[in-house]
This record gives structure tokens, sequence and C-alpha cells, in this order.
């Protein structure tokens, strides 16, 4: 199983799924689109759901700590008769521009299987607006290959990759090579310390 991604409302409404999400909607019976809102058989990972896309205001201090570990979490749904267990990534739109508006996203999912990739091409273009290559070049980056490498790797040249890395930094508000991985990482991994 690849990445499933699912966009999400703040109601849980999915406004955009990819194939891979669609599969496993049809396989695996702990994950559900119940009148066209998200949800689990785990009631756990269902309010976990819920409190990530729920949009909340300018926060200070420790209360702001707490909003973005809430915004940005993980969730287990372990093995069952329909698969193996799976990791679900919750991850809440920037406060500023989350809305309540029906339709507007406020949140992005990522499940696959728990021992898959850390990074997923497909969830970085959704996430930050990327092309494929540039997706590309950023999930190798990220994974902790070198310009260089990355190039060799995806069959590019070298001044492709650094183009592909320009855009990445332009479309993500970032200066620099080790900016975008820690923005990366920092999306990607919000539990670690």
């Amino acid at each position: 199983m690849d990445t499933a991604i699912f966009l999400l409302d703040h109601t849980a409404a999915v406004l955009f799924s990819n194939d891979h999400a669609a599969r496993l909607l049809q396989s695996d019976d702990r994950v559900l689109v119940v009148q066209g809102k998200l949800t689990f058989t785990c009631a756990a990972c269902t309010a976990k759901l819920i409190d990530c896309l729920t949009p909340r205001g300018k926060q200070r201090g420790a209360s702001k700590a707490k909003a973005k570990a809430k915004a940005n979490s993980l969730a287990h749904l372990p093995a069952s008769s329909s698969g193996s267990a799976l990791t679900v990534r919750l991850a809440a739109m920037n406060a500023q521009l989350a809305t309540t508006t029906a339709g507007s996203p406020a949140g992005l999912v990522e499940i696959r299987q728990a021992n898959a990739p850390r990074f997923s091409q497909e969830s970085l273009c959704v996430l930050f607006g990327l092309t494929k290559k540039e997706g590309s070049v950023a999930e190798a980056l990220a994974n902790g290959l070198s310009v260089e490498e990355a190039a060799v790797v995806l069959g590019i040249t070298g001044g492709t990759a650094r183009t592909h890395l320009n855009n990445c930094l332009s479309k993500t508000n970032t200066n620099r090579q080790a900016q975008l991985v820690s923005l990366i990482w920092r999306c990607s991994h919000p539990l670690n310390k």
C-alpha cells in the first residue's frame, strides 16, 4: 500500500482523495467515508481527527504549543483482519489559512502502512503545491540525499535538480535547502522532539 491522502474541510468532508485512498476505502474496513466525511472505526482516531480540524484562534505561549501539537498529530490503527497496522498522520492547515467555510481545506490526512517510508512525494506536492518532479527532489532531500545524489537517483541533471530545489524554496517560503528539509521534517514528524 502506498500513501493514501485525503484533503478535508473542517467537518472532515473529503475534498480530495488520491487513487491509493480509494483503494484503501475498498479494501480496509477501518477507514470509512460516511455521508462524505472521513471517519475511522477507532473512535479515538476519529476524535483526534475532528480535534485536529477544529480551527483555533491565535494562541500564545503554552497554549500555542498545545494547539500546534493538536494540529499535527499521529494516530495508529492496529493490525486487523482487513490489513496490517496503519499510521495516520493528521496535519491541520496553518491557523491563519484555516477557515470554517464548507469546502475550504482545513487539513490533510495521510494513511500508510506503519512500516512504510517516512516521506511521500505525493503528500509533499499536495501540502506545498509542488509539481511531481519538485516533490521528488524535496522527498529525496528530506531523506538525506544531496542535490547531486537526488539528480542521479531521479535521472535528471544536477542543474535541473537545482532548478526544482529553487522552485521548492520559493513555494515553501524558505531560503535554504536546510530550511526546506527542516520544514518537511516538522510537517511530517510533528511529534518528534
